[in-house]
């Protein structure tokens, strides 16, 4: 992960928590609380975004469908005309999670949560680069994930996890898997603060009695607290004796190194931003694909680096076989030099039939004319040739031909051998580099055949001079 940016949009302001993750614990590198419009300038050219926005939610319930309802725009579909009453628009941000299956009944449960589309969006405009975008939801998930975070379940006991600020009051009832069985987000009435705090208590208190009315199979032993009513013992106090159930705090700051004592109370939400599970995210579609076009660049990139790499490899292998040839050529050529060199000197006849035989020596060894009979082996096996010819024109090119002939007492036994010499010619000559050009007279039944293959040779590069 690295370094990200926590940051969660409430009302008119935006708290943003510049973060480092170091192992499994997380660093805060820098803490702001800016004017919501401040928010794209502060954003320009950073990188690596997760996002809470405060929005009302629209819908929040359980529905059952038939389990042969599974394509996505159906699904929506379904759900949007079962709910049709009760939603204030069709312009919503939907998701759906499943619950569990009925195999009996073949229908599946799903946990619903839709929100204001286009409230939701015009917060998410704040964000200069959609591309950076890691994960985007409402308070309600990122105060659920921390939760999880920071609290383990009691054996066969669910708990509620409560947070407050101001005068909003946020409940969450989770069973013994960790699973949300309950949520409830509402605002207290204004007034002193001890009018405040006892609103506070007594929509606690009846919102967790509405739970376990509602939810009598789960038993509930805890109450995690955060936000300003952590800060109130009176407070715990006295919902522990309304509720007879355990008052535990929040305290992030086992994975979270930066924020001492009160403080982490004061960035609950923002703190759950990075923390929250893929399935209760709401991302836009333009942030997929903006993910999607970011990692196909990716790994484009990825490879073009392989193929540059192949590419790399394959030129040095080239490079290293052609000095190797190079410098084989090169001692070869040293040897024949010695040999001249050592050679008891002649009179000028012999002198010349020296250097012919020289000359014809390094054609061989440019030109490699017995890799040209190796490739007619099969041919002359079948057939002596005639004569064999090597010329070498002015440049540089080199002609190797080699004739054969032979006279028959039939035309069928030419026919037939010819047959036989042509499919082993087609086979040897796979890669169509031979040439081939039959000059047969039927007549005197005798079969006249002449092969030829034309080599540019490779020119050795000229020595290094010695410094």
């Amino acid at each position: 992960m690295g370094k990200f940016y926590s940051i969660s949009l409430h009302g008119a302001f935006a708290n943003v928590l510049h973060m480092e993750k170091k192992k499994a614990t997380y660093k805060i590198l820098d803490e702001e609380v800016l004017d919501i419009h401040e928010l794209p300038r502060y954003l320009a050219n950073k990188r690596s975004f997760y996002i809470v926005v405060d929005t009302e939610e629209a819908l929040d319930d359980v529905i059952t469908v038939p389990s042969v309802i599974k394509n996505k725009t159906v699904l929506r579909g379904y759900i949007l005309k079962r709910f049709k009453d009760s939603l204030p628009s069709k312009n919503i941000f939907l998701n759906y999670n499943k619950l569990s299956e009925d195999k009996e009944e073949s229908t599946i449960t799903y946990k619903i949560d839709a929100i204001d589309q286009k409230s939701y969006l015009k917060k998410l405009d704040l964000i200069p680069d959609w591309q950076e975008i890691k994960s985007a939801t409402v308070e309600k998930f990122a105060f659920l994930n921390l939760t999880r975070k920071c609290f383990d379940t009691v054996k066969g006991y669910g708990y509620f996890s409560i947070f407050t600020h101001a005068s909003t009051v946020t409940v969450l009832a989770i069973d013994e898997k960790g699973d949300l069985l309950f949520e409830r987000t509402s605002s207290t009435l204004a007034g002193d603060d001890n009018s405040k705090y006892l609103n506070i208590v007594e929509e606690v208190t009846q919102t967790i009695a509405y739970v376990q009315q509602q939810f009598r199979s789960v038993e509930f032993s805890t109450m995690v607290i955060a936000g300003s009513l952590s800060f109130d013992d009176q407070a715990a106090e006295h919902l522990h004796f309304s509720t007879n159930l355990a008052v535990a705090v929040m305290y992030p700051n086992t994975f979270i190194d930066g924020l001492v004592d009160e403080e982490p109370q004061h960035y609950i939400i923002t703190l759950g931003a990075f923390l929250v599970d893929k399935k209760d995210r709401f991302l836009p579609d333009k942030v997929y694909s903006l993910q999607e076009f970011n990692i196909g660049m990716q790994l484009l990139l990825l490879l073009s680096v392989v193929v540059l790499g192949l590419s790399s490899f394959n030129v040095v292998e080239r490079f290293e076989s052609y000095s190797s040839e190079l410098e084989r050529y090169e001692t070869i050529k040293a040897r024949l030099v010695h040999m001249v060199r050592s050679t008891d000197t002649y009179d000028e006849d012999e002198l010349e039939k020296s250097y012919k035989h020289l000359q014809i020596a390094e054609k061989f060894l440019r030109y490699h004319p017995t890799d040209f009979l190796l490739q007619l082996k099969p041919l002359i096996e079948m057939l002596k040739p005639k004569g064999y010819n090597f010329n070498e024109d002015e440049s540089g090119e080199a002609l190797f031909r080699i004739n054969f002939q032979r006279k028959f007492q039939t035309l069928g036994e030419l026919y037939r051998f010819k047959q036989t010499f042509l499919q082993k010619f087609n086979k040897i000559n796979s890669d169509n580099r031979l040439e081939y050009i039959e000059k047969s007279n039927y007549k005197k039944l005798e079969f006249i055949v002449s092969i030829s293959n034309k080599v540019v040779p490779k020119q050795p590069a000229p020595p290094r001079r010695q410094i």
